[in-house]
């Protein structure tokens, strides 16, 4: 076996635990528990942990990688809205109040 290797769904425990122990700390030592914190800690650390019930709701990290024609294809959708709202302010009277400032 491979130690310097990630595993499909393998998860480090080495510092896990002292993590986990300094996280619950910190919550507890807070005058007010925001409900909203400990959620988002339970999901991030259900998320991290991968159990085997959430395998069919989680997606592995190569189904969702980095893809380039996606993020190109949303820009070009940004400029195109950019360049609408840009002649859409153009084709609009503006006040004599505006125009005069």
């Amino acid at each position: 076996m491979d130690r310097g290797r990630w595993r499909r769904g393998a998860v480090s425990h080495g510092m896990l635990p002292l993590l986990a122990l300094h996280a619950v700390n910190e919550y507890y030592q807070l005058p007010w528990k925001p409900p909203v914190t400990i959620s988002l800690l339970t999901a991030n650390t259900l998320i991290y942990l991968r159990p085997s019930f959430l395998d069919s709701l989680l997606l592995f990290v190569d189904e969702v990688w980095f893809i380039p024609h996606l993020i190109l294809k949303l820009e070009e959708f940004h400029k195109e809205k950019a360049a609408e709202k840009g002649k859409k302010s153009a084709s609009t009277p503006k006040p004599m109040f505006l125009m005069l400032a």
